[in-house]
């Protein structure tokens, strides 16, 4: 298992029937919308750091997926969802559960610092509006 995202090796040739899910959510009119707000979300952070394994802390600190749900005006919702319930999220953000665990997977197993979290994350939105990410 790989932290919150639920992602494990155990997937065999079911992976490719996931991946499929991924990229459909990714490239879907709601999916697409939700990398758009997610990038403007990114780029308004006046502080560029984004943390890892929560979606929103006390301190206003965010991993991707909450800084997504702030710029929705669903910061008090995502502060009270477990970070784990991929299909909480997914409603709240009206994204896939498929693209939520996506997310949670690509923010946390970012190595580096919070500020390095932001740069990748903000990459990665780019790519995925481009279709490169699969």
């Amino acid at each position: 298992m790989s932290g919150r995202s639920g992602y494990s090796d155990g997937y065999g040739n079911e992976i490719f029937l996931y991946r499929g899910a991924v990229r459909r959510a990714l490239l879907g009119k709601r999916g697409r919308q939700a990398l758009l707000d997610m990038r403007d979300a990114l780029d308004a952070m006046p502080v560029k750091r984004l943390h890892e394994d929560e979606l929103l802390t006390a301190e206003g600190q965010a991993c991707a997926l909450g800084a997504l749900a702030a710029a929705r005006g669903k910061a008090i919702e995502i502060w009270k969802t477990n970070s784990e319930d991929h299909n909480a999220i997914a409603e709240l953000l009206d994204i896939a559960p498929s693209m939520a665990r996506e997310i949670a997977f690509e923010n946390d197993e970012c190595l580096g610092t919070p500020e390095q979290r932001w740069e990748y994350m903000r990459k990665w939105v780019d790519e995925a509006l481009e279709g490169k990410v699969w």
